[in-house]
């Protein structure tokens, strides 16, 4: 025999303490006990629902139950609301979770081909974020098109250089502008590209090529699940923080997708940037 006190959020928790009368073929009944003064009939049942007590209950003795069909119609259709409700916050929330399975699927990706590339795709990969970094570096510290921005645009790109690449690619740049009257941006960006795939050679004649890609690899995944580990806590509470924005008026949802892209925009230029750091001083 089971007594049900309370009303449940779900007709489906109802159905299922029902459920446990008779069991295994043996007699038994159920008995659900509500009231009209529930927080959830109080919450869905609008203004209509105002006085529905006194209502239902005309000619009803103190301590009797409220048998009529209407009051049973009005529980159930607040639960129906109710589990309307849940399945519109399950469905706003697999949005949110999308963003980040976007983001882990193609991190892990990245990951996939690091752990399977050969010697030769690790370099080309290395020198292909090498190239990117680079052309940044022109364009922060590089006026005009055909020549070095002045003496400070110099300094700053040899110091942009020393934390990215190391002291000894930055003293031999210095060197190489300070060698010519005119140098052009592109020029700068095929000597640095070329000067670190030489230094990468000259570790790999200190090294065994097999050692060399062996400890590239190493350092590639090391630096991208350290970067990782680190982007998830922001994101998380983005997460957590971003519902307040609809006092603003903003759209939560909205704003998460932006700023979440945002992040894994600034995650991966962090990343690159924490790669050759770290490749350039295995490489000295």
């Amino acid at each position: 025999h089971v007594m049900g006190l309370g009303l449940s959020a779900t007709k489906r928790l109802d159905l299922q303490l029902i459920g446990r009368t008779g069991r295994q073929g043996d007699p038994g009944y159920s008995r659900l006990y509500r009231s009209l003064e529930e927080e959830l009939v109080l919450k869905f049942a609008g203004g209509w629902g105002d006085g529905l007590s006194e209502r239902l209950g005309s000619g009803v003795e103190w301590g009797e139950s409220i048998t009529k069909r209407l009051a049973e119609t009005v529980v159930e259709e607040c639960q129906r609301k109710q589990e309307g409700q849940h399945y519109e916050e399950l469905k706003r929330g697999i949005e949110y979770d999308r963003v980040l399975e976007v983001q882990r699927t193609t991190f892990y990706r990245d990951r996939e081909q690091v752990l399977e590339a050969d010697a030769g795709r690790l370099k080309m990969f290395v020198l292909k974020l090498a190239r990117e970094e680079i052309s940044e570096l022109g364009t922060a510290w590089l006026e005009g098109e055909n020549e070095v921005g002045g003496q400070e645009g110099t300094a700053g790109l040899v110091e942009a250089t020393t934390a990215l690449f190391g002291f000894k690619i930055a003293s031999e740049l210095q060197l190489f502008l300070g060698s010519r009257k005119e140098v052009s941006e592109d020029a700068i960006k095929k000597w640095l590209l070329a000067k670190l795939e030489q230094v990468m050679e000259q570790a790999g004649l200190g090294l065994r090529k097999v050692n060399l890609s062996e400890n590239i690899r190493d350092t590639l995944l090391k630096t991208l699940d350290g970067e990782w580990v680190e982007y998830l806590t922001p994101l998380e509470e983005l997460r957590h923080g971003i519902f307040l924005r609809v006092y603003g008026g903003q759209e939560p949802l909205r704003e998460y997708q932006r700023e979440a892209w945002h992040l894994w925009a600034e995650f991966q230029v962090k990343s690159q940037k924490k790669i050759l750091e770290n490749i350039t001083v295995f490489c000295k």
